[in-house]
């Protein structure tokens, strides 16, 4: 009992000890809010960082004004000129900041890889608003297409891609469905597949529709029929278990091939996702029905005959799906005959059994396992960008030629607001001089912001209900302990982590409370003299993060909630203007 008791008495003293700290600590952020001198520093800060970007960089201002009053929800009574879908505008954006458009395109051993990718992207959709019939642009879209997803196969290297084609309702996804183990593809009655469907093993059903965010559906298929009716432009990604495993392969299920001379535009998904999934895959599975079939549908224009041209010299293998296993060995040698004659290229070519509804379908898939074992080869990056390069300077050139009148004529009344703009921007931004009555008021208010920041927070109730969750030797704050002679103290990290965290909560709060109230009146500033009045509020936020230079996930994330949503200032700023 004595030694309980002594226990309890040391407790209770580490507690108050504990608490006395707290209590500095308080008192140490209550006391700043009569000094704010440092708030006054961060405030200074941000809203000279404004002042410097609307004023010096005139470039910035005007692209990303461009990019948000050219959209078609926007209502700029002033501009009567042509106007644009929001992909198009953040298109032209991304290669402004690239500074394609000023005949600056780097060729192939200058480029830097990490911006291959959305130059090609942005120049496939920009390709879109100069499409002209006299002038199509659909080739050069799909040559662009192509670049594009062979440049994203080079980043997995890890998985083997086997891309599934054939002729419509060949079976193409019943087999897969069959090979996996798993009904990961749609296969009843007016389900066919309408976009590339990219199968890959995973722990979770996941769905990914181009470059959508993903969604974990209960039902999988239920998911696919509703995506009948807004399928994906490019790929539609189906993450799920498999039952048997192929290997370390990912399964790219192609719509039927079809491609006709009287349909080839860039909007013929038969072409476009045919060749997407050329691009993407490292081995062809060619579905077919038997040797017959075969020879006829490859000799077809209409059907197989572009097919030897986009696998080049990748693997393909036959996979004969509609006869016995009798008749198949029959052909056998028939099939492979065929298919040397009409692959040349190919590095391999092979006739596997893959009809399901016999015993031997599972030797087929044996064999299949085996196959996708084969070692793939990757284009180098900047070789990618070889090839396309004479493509990109000209697509750069035909976007120039459709871009360059609208923003001269967006120039025009661009520049007649500018000087009154900038004008109002320094009055905003003065911080009283002389005025006392004006430096007192603007203390005042950032008091209210600190004292706001500390109560949000709950800056001090967090830290004493930290005190009373810790644990008797987490208690133990304060201990001497000799060091070469010294006597240190030291603070055990449990209470210090929990301040620390606190206070960057506050002066997170509190930093945005700032940018919110200093800077973004700027920018509604800058909307006044366009006599911008409906959507104002989503403009004025896409506007901030595109002068800003925000993190593009985030973006969209924020402009989707009102303007006035919490959020921490080191995801609003960039990190120069934070630090």
């Amino acid at each position: 009992f004595s030694l309980i008791r002594e226990a309890k008495m040391s407790m209770e003293s580490e507690k108050q000890k504990a608490q006395q700290t707290i209590d500095k600590v308080t008192e140490r952020m209550n006391k700043s809010l009569q000094e704010v001198e440092p708030v006054r520093l961060l405030l200074t800060v941000l809203r000279e960082a404004l002042k410097e970007k609307l004023q010096s960089d005139r470039s910035a201002v005007f692209n990303a004004l461009f990019t948000e009053l050219l959209k078609a929800d926007v209502n700029w009574p002033e501009w009567k000129g042509e106007r644009f879908s929001d992909e198009i505008l953040d298109s032209w954006l991304v290669l402004k900041g690239l500074k394609f458009m000023d005949s600056a395109v780097p060729g192939p051993e200058e480029i830097d890889e990490d911006i291959i990718e959305p130059a090609l992207n942005a120049l496939v959709k920009l390709l879109d608003a100069v499409d002209e019939p006299s002038m199509p642009s659909y080739p050069a879209q799909m040559e662009l297409l192509v670049a594009k997803w062979k440049l994203r196969r080079t980043k997995d290297k890890d998985k083997v891609r086997v891309a599934v084609v054939g002729v419509e309702s060949c079976g193409k996804s019943t087999m897969v469905n069959h090979l996996i183990g798993t009904q990961a593809l749609p296969t009843a009655a007016g389900m066919g597949t309408n976009s590339v469907m990219w199968v890959r093993n995973a722990g979770r059903t996941a769905v990914t529709k181009d470059e959508e965010p993903p969604i974990y559906p209960p039902n999988l298929q239920e998911c696919l029929k509703q995506l009948l009716d807004d399928p994906a432009e490019e790929v539609l990604k189906i993450e799920t278990p498999w039952t048997h495993s192929l290997g370390n392969v990912d399964m790219l299920d192609v719509p039927g091939l079809k491609v006709s001379k009287n349909s080839f535009t860039f909007q013929d998904n038969t072409a476009k996702h045919s060749a997407i999934a050329m691009a993407m895959s490292d081995i062809v599975v060619l579905c077919a029905r038997d040797a017959e079939t075969l020879r006829g549908q490859l000799g077809n224009a209409n059907l197989l005959k572009t097919l030897p041209a986009m696998a080049a010299d990748k693997p393909v293998i036959c996979c004969v799906t509609r006869i016995d296993p009798q008749k198949f060995e029959e052909q056998r040698n028939d099939l492979k005959s065929i298919m040397k004659e009409y692959f040349p290229s190919s590095r391999a070519t092979e006739v596997v059994f893959c009809n399901m509804m016999f015993a031997e379908f599972r030797e087929g898939r044996e064999v299949l396992t085996q196959l996708f074992k084969m070692k793939p080869r990757r284009p180098d990056i900047k070789s990618i960008w070889k090839d396309v390069y004479r493509t990109v300077l000209r697509a750069v050139k035909n976007i120039e030629m459709k871009f360059s009148p609208v923003e001269r004529q967006f120039e025009r009344q661009f520049h007649a607001i500018w000087g009154n703009f900038k004008d109002r921007l320094n009055s905003l931004y003065h911080t009283g001089g002389d005025d006392d009555d004006g430096e007192e008021k603007e203390r005042e208010e950032l008091r209210q912001i600190m004292a706001q920041a500390l109560a949000e927070t709950g800056f001090e109730s967090s830290l004493r209900d930290t005190v009373s969750r810790l644990k008797p030797v987490q208690l133990n704050l304060f201990k001497k302990q000799d060091d070469g002679g010294r006597d240190d103290t030291h603070i055990y990290f449990n209470l210090i982590g929990e301040v620390r965290k606190a206070v960057f909560n506050a002066i997170d709060f509190l930093g945005y409370e700032l940018w919110r109230r200093y800077i973004l009146k700027g920018l509604d500033l800058l909307l006044d003299e366009l006599k911008i009045d409906k959507v104002k509020d989503k403009v004025v936020v896409s506007l901030a993060h595109k002068l800003l230079s925000f993190d593009c996930t985030r973006e969209q994330t924020l402009q989707d909630r009102d303007l006035y949503a919490s959020s921490s200032i080191v995801d609003l700023c960039n990190e120069g203007t934070f630090r």
